[in-house]
């Protein structure tokens, strides 16, 4: 069972899954339960990388 990096709410392997690979270029693949939730991380770290700047 794997789990969503956004919720970590447990995914089956029937259940509908999304992966996504390399997206920090760290080779880690990312796995998510909705596409809803790879849009808010992606924004968390967005936001996240932007206060980092200004700081």
């Amino acid at each position: 069972m794997r789990k969503c990096i956004y919720c970590h709410r447990g995914i089956r392997d029937s259940d509908k899954l999304i992966a996504l690979y390399n997206v920090d270029k760290t080779g880690y693949i990312y796995f998510f339960c909705s596409w809803w939730h790879v849009v808010k991380w992606h924004l968390l770290k967005w936001i996240k990388g932007l206060e980092a700047e200004h700081k």
